[in-house]
């Protein structure tokens, strides 16, 4: 019986403080004649603790930043300037803090407007509030997929376990659809002003066939 498993109190652990370590972090790895010159590439910023009063506003956020084939970044990086094979923005949340980041992969020449463009897209978010119809169609997509995902048995005994583990209120998948759906426009603009902020901070982490990383800081300031 799980009653029996032997427990220990939990280790101390320090706060969490962002920006340790080198602004950037390369692994140049040179190519032969016969591979195609690629730079795959992700941006980190502080983000926000996982129980942060703006976390849906946030998830909403990033959704229509950089999630699926709708979002702007591909729209923008992908679709208009042909300039990445993929590319995304995300959020994970930890206890006391959080961490998001926007990742790409494209080539070595084009990877410096990328990123330019990629930061743009995250300035105008914290600058303009998302247009209703756009904030709509994020919220319905988000929400359609979280009652896809949690359909079955199992996957319903892993969402509520996953809330359960991470320290998160123990909502049902309704309740996370109604609370995404009732996220604002002004939220959604506070949550990206958020992230924003921490731009002068940002963090670069790459794998190429040269060490970009100063040109890449630089595109993205």
């Amino acid at each position: 019986m799980l009653a029996d498993v032997p427990t220990a109190a939990p280790k101390p652990r320090s706060p969490a403080r962002w920006g340790q370590g080198e602004r950037y972090v390369a692994n140049v790895r040179p190519m032969s004649a016969d591979e195609e010159s690629q730079v795959d590439l992700a941006l980190a910023l502080p983000g926000i603790p996982a129980l942060d009063e703006d976390r849906t506003a946030l998830s909403v956020m990033s959704h229509v930043l950089g999630s699926g084939m709708s979002s702007r970044l591909f729209h923008t990086v992908r679709e208009r300037e042909g300039l990445a094979y993929r590319i995304g923005a995300g959020h994970d949340y930890f206890d006391d803090t959080g961490l998001f980041t926007i990742s790409t992969a494209t080539r070595p020449p084009d990877a410096p407007r990328a990123v330019q463009l990629s930061v743009r897209e995250l300035r105008r978010i914290a600058t303009e509030p998302v247009p209703a119809d756009e904030l709509d169609a994020a919220k319905a997509s988000m929400i359609g997929r979280l009652l896809r995902s949690t359909e079955t048995a199992g996957s319903s005994a892993h969402w509520y376990a996953a809330r359960w583990r991470a320290g998160l209120p123990i909502d049902t998948p309704d309740d996370r659809a109604a609370a995404i759906g009732a996220v604002t426009a002004d939220q959604v603009l506070r949550a990206a002003e958020r992230i924003a902020a921490g731009l002068d901070q940002v963090r670069l982490a790459f794998v190429g066939p040269q060490d970009q990383g100063a040109q890449l800081l630089e595109a993205a300031a």
